[in-house]
């Protein structure tokens, strides 16, 4: 068992691993030396995962045994030299992982860890046939190397001048590429919270390693000169490329030339584990720059987006593992994993209030307890999930007379949203847009949304409107209808409402011709738009402002729920009045109920240029949120 020695925080110290010389298959061993981070040592910081920690192997570290993860052990065997040592910074081994105190004081020293390493290592896992191919066709055509890897894409560029059978072996190598790519993007690596600051901390792209392969992962996955690169021919940028890149995989099913068949299958489902299918996931960022403590371009609230939905097991981590990129909040709250999870979340949601000037609530998706937990403030959101990037939010012009900067939002200072100093209370500037009424609250299976969708449509306004809704409101909202219930389909922003209410009419004449309980599995591709957008409404709520502005909402909202809209929010909110939380000063308290989306407000769509001038004149209002 190893002793861990006490560190010297005033100087900085951290431990290092001296992974002495051995041959592949020997046992490990391993020295512990401590150094100072002022003294400018000389190592290289490993970037994983560690795996499943019940699963393990024994190391020698200082004449002791050492349990380390598989993964580790299996890095730490590919990094050995035979005939000299290597010195390593890792986190499992170098940082007393039993020592609270310590991970309270190391952690903040990783981003000088990885910054000031020699270089960074990150370690994928073992290597595979299809991932050798994919790395040698990036030497070949991305990094110009010439080795006996290359060497055979050489060959085989000459020989497809020539030959039919050269031209379709290369086709299907190009396959091997594709799967040795979409191996690459699957492997664990990419998907937990802590690589995501390893990943963007080194001033040198870190180099990558699949066992004894070792590659950049930009010409790999992404460049490739001149040549066309398989993953980013079909799967390239924020888009498919090839719309029928899937399609024409899944044709190759047929195609039985050289194990061509399985290859192709093996593709189809790896890439439908991806997600590529609809687009290249949000996490894989193959090329980040490093970030810098002046930097403005990215702050907190970016870096939370950009590694939503990655993994941890500490929940602490969340939050922790993105400090090393953001100064101020390392110094204002540092990571203390003795603190309550509650708390660390209830820090960072003040701090993007309150610094960075953003209201979180409007980024990410209510928590599980929002709204019975009546002890925990309803302003910190579930920092675990993003919403999706075309999510609808409302439109820029809505505040464009209030917005002047990031900083600044044409406001008097004591009107930008602020969380008190006890952590309790958020006050918002907002547009008090008036008490709902709720119209109806939308089934849950998709045949019982659509059939209410369709008394909507057909029957008149004036059968489920409220009474103080004046025509030309009246006749403004339900031009909107349609378009509303099918917002939270992305494609659908691409279509007028009158397109979308023809589509929604020929699906409901279709329901009452077939006389099924189920909609027909349809090809028009705006027909199955509305389709996906009316199953993203099961559970909400459609309702009416006082004013004649129609919305939908999640959560619980009630008659007598404000909607309010913050020049700082990216969508409206509908809160509640807490009964009997009046301040000595009078000032009321409101929780929040849910976020909303409302008709000629939304991006993408376009917007209400009449209702939006209307609101603009109005009169921002404080409101105090629990």
């Amino acid at each position: 068992m190893v002793q861990y020695h006490t560190l010297n925080q005033d100087t900085a110290e951290i431990r290092l691993l001296e992974l002495l010389p051995g041959k592949e298959a020997s046992p490990i061993h391993c020295k512990l030396p401590t150094v100072s981070l002022q003294n400018n040592a000389i190592f290289e910081a490993l970037s994983y995962v560690w795996g499943d920690a019940q699963v393990t192997k024994a190391i020698t570290v200082d004449g002791g045994l050492f349990q380390v993860t598989t993964n580790l052990e299996e890095a730490l065997r590919a990094l050995r030299h035979r005939c000299k040592s290597r010195i390593l910074w890792m986190d499992a081994i170098c940082i007393n992982q039993s020592d609270l105190g310590e991970k309270n004081v190391q952690v903040p020293l990783m981003r000088q860890i990885y910054t000031n390493a020699g270089g960074v290592v990150a370690w994928l896992g073992p290597s595979n046939p299809s991932i050798e191919m994919a790395v040698s066709y990036g030497w070949r055509y991305a990094e110009k190397r010439l080795s006996s890897k290359t060497l055979y894409w050489m060959r085989l560029d000459l020989a497809a001048v020539f030959s039919r059978r050269a031209r379709m072996e290369r086709s299907i190598a190009l396959l091997q590429v594709l799967d040795g790519q979409l191996d690459i993007l699957l492997r664990p690596y990419w998907k937990r919270i802590w690589t995501f600051q390893e990943y963007h901390l080194p001033r040198r792209k870190p180099i990558y390693m699949c066992r004894n392969m070792v590659f950049q992962a930009y010409s790999t996955l992404e460049h490739s000169g001149s040549e066309p690169f398989p993953f980013s021919r079909v799967f390239g940028g924020d888009e498919l490329q090839d719309p029928n890149a899937i399609r024409m995989l899944d044709k190759m099913r047929d195609i039985d030339y050289d194990g061509l068949r399985g290859l192709v299958s093996a593709l189809l489902e790896k890439s439908v584990g991806l997600g590529v299918s609809d687009r290249r996931p949000h996490y894989l960022i193959v090329d980040p720059g490093p970030p810098s403590d002046t930097s403005t371009d990215t702050d907190l609230l970016g870096y939370l987006l950009e590694s939503a939905n990655r993994l941890f097991s500490e929940p602490r981590d969340r939050v922790y593992a993105l400090y090393g990129m953001v100064k101020e909040v390392r110094e204002l709250y540092p990571s203390d994993y003795s603190k309550p999870v509650e708390q660390v979340l209830l820090e960072t949601s003040a701090f993007l209030v309150n610094h960075e000037k953003d209201i979180p609530r409007g980024w990410f998706p209510p928590r599980a307890d929002s709204i019975s937990n009546q002890s925990y403030p309803t302003w910190v959101p579930d920092f675990n999930l993003a919403l999706p990037d075309l999510h609808p939010h409302i439109h820029p012009i809505v505040s464009e007379k209030t917005r002047t900067s990031k900083a600044g939002f044409g406001i008097p200072d004591d009107q930008l949203a602020a969380v008190d100093k006890h952590l309790a209370t958020l006050g918002i500037s907002a547009w008090n847009i008036g008490p709902v009424h709720v119209v109806l609250n939308f089934a849950s299976t998709t045949i019982e949304v659509l059939q209410q969708m369709r008394g909507l449509l057909l029957n008149r306004p004036s059968s489920w409107l409220p009474p103080s809704i004046v025509p030309t409101q009246l006749e403004r909202s339900f031009q909107n209808i349609a378009q509303l219930c099918v917002i939270y389909s992305p494609e659908s922003h691409d279509h007028t409402p009158d397109a979308i209410t023809e589509a929604l009419h020929a699906i409901f004449q279709n329901m009452e011709n077939r006389q099924v309980d189920q909609p027909e599995d349809v090809e028009d591709e705006l027909r199955s738009t509305c389709l996906e957008g009316v199953g993203m409404l099961f559970g909400k709520f459609l309702f009416f402002t006082s004013g004649g502005l129609l919305g939908i909402g999640g959560g619980e909202i009630q008659d007598g729920d404000l909607v309010v809209i913050s020049p700082q929010a990216q969508l409206a909110l509908a809160i509640r009045a807490e009964l009997g939380t009046i301040s000595d000063e009078g000032i009321k308290f409101h929780r929040i109920v849910s976020l909303v989306c409302l008709a000629g407000l939304m991006k993408p769509f376009p917007a209400d240029v009449e209702l939006v001038e209307e609101i603009r004149q109005m009169k921002l209002e404080r409101f105090h949120l629990h």
